[in-house]
């Protein structure tokens, strides 16, 4: 993997606010979902994993964490950090992630492709995306990481 640090991470996923949300899509012309951002922001980063598209938009028949939790290195919820990946419990099963970034107004942010805006966007990481928060990560091989 290439040297990069954590501002280098959400500089390149904010590269893609504005793609189109599409299920199971990894591709900037034609859309992509919340797994489909971070898949290409860790390609870019040279993070190599297997990307898995065996999911469906129900959240009972997989669970996300199992595979992040092989893939990124688990932290405690409260020591999110600029360029960390987070993972949301929205209905059933722990099945929406988001890249943490810098708040323009302070504090931190969430950048994530959300299917209810219809693309990748970036705001305020609320109290209320917090009570949902499951699991957080760092992303190995990051400067300045443990």
């Amino acid at each position: 993997m290439m040297t990069i640090n954590r501002y280098d991470i959400i500089k390149i996923a904010r590269e893609y606010k504005g793609v189109p949300y599409r299920h199971q899509g990894r591709s900037v012309t034609t859309g992509v979902d919340c797994v489909g951002l971070l898949t290409l922001v860790a390609n870019r980063i040279g993070l190599e994993y297997n990307d898995n598209l065996r999911y469906t938009k129900n959240p009972k028949t997989f669970n996300l964490k199992p595979i992040l939790d092989t893939i990124l290195v688990p932290i405690n919820k409260n020591d999110i950090k600029v360029g960390d990946v987070m993972l949301f419990k929205i209905d059933v099963e722990p099945q929406h992630v988001a890249i943490v970034g810098d708040y323009m107004y302070g504090g931190l942010s969430m950048i994530h492709s959300y299917q209810r805006v219809a693309k990748v966007v970036e705001h305020r990481l609320s109290k209320i995306w917090l009570a949902i928060l499951v699991q957080a990560y760092h992303i190995p091989g990051i400067c300045g990481d443990i």
